[in-house]
């Protein structure tokens, strides 16, 4: 009597087990049409549309409207990217006096009254990393060829060598001391060492150079 009441039992335990519970999410957006065949199924036609497209080089941005006969329009929405780094978060934004492309404000340096990109100061006043380091050198009072080459990590004799070009192009003079002439900066010097710091002045090499010349 007890052993049927114990079969009883158990099948009706495994009458009540339900199956598990399939993934309804997933079946859910399977049976999802997208918006665009609803309307179209529904005879809907698209009256008004909106779009964003990323704006053409040195164009500040703004909104263009296209209307078609039947009265549909498409709206665009032209988003201004740096022409430089293509940063969208131009904030304000700047156009290189050279060659006309807008640039945000990591990407400009302000030279001669003008602002210009990077690309073409570099290009208009050439200046590589080494001359950058002597010319902070001279502007730092540090005037000994042997010790800007330490900190320089090159030779004298190139040191020297660009000591030269730097005095060619108007970057660094001579000027008397009380015991021995000098070099210092020029005011065009200053103003290339200025706007050369927002290309080289972040990097790390730079940083180490002047704990170096202090040394």
């Amino acid at each position: 009597m007890e052993e049927d009441r114990e079969k009883r039992k158990r099948r009706k335990l495994n009458h009540t087990i339900e199956e598990p519970e399939q993934n309804s999410h997933q079946d859910f957006r399977a049976t999802v049409q997208p918006i665009a065949e609803v309307a179209e199924s529904q005879g809907f036609v698209v009256a008004y549309d909106t779009r964003k497209a990323v704006e053409e080089n040195g164009q500040m941005g703004g909104r263009t409207i296209y209307r078609a006969r039947d009265g549909r329009a498409i709206v665009v929405d032209r988003i201004p990217l740096c022409d430089a780094c293509s940063n969208p978060d131009m904030g304000k934004p700047y156009v290189c006096h050279k060659c006309g492309r807008k640039i945000c404000e990591d990407c400009w340096v302000h030279f001669s009254g003008v602002y210009l990109c990077k690309l073409c100061l570099m290009r208009q006043e050439p200046l590589d990393k080494r001359e950058f380091k002597i010319l902070l050198a001279v502007a730092n009072e540090v005037v000994n060829t042997g010790k800007i080459a330490r900190a320089v990590r090159t030779r004298k004799e190139e040191v020297q060598l660009a000591i030269g070009r730097l005095y060619g192009n108007d970057y660094i003079m001579l000027s008397d001391g009380i015991f021995h002439k000098r070099y210092m900066l020029t005011e065009r010097g200053e103003e290339v060492l200025e706007a050369y710091q927002k290309i080289y002045g972040t990097c790390f090499d730079i940083f180490a150079f002047s704990n170096r010349l202090r040394e």
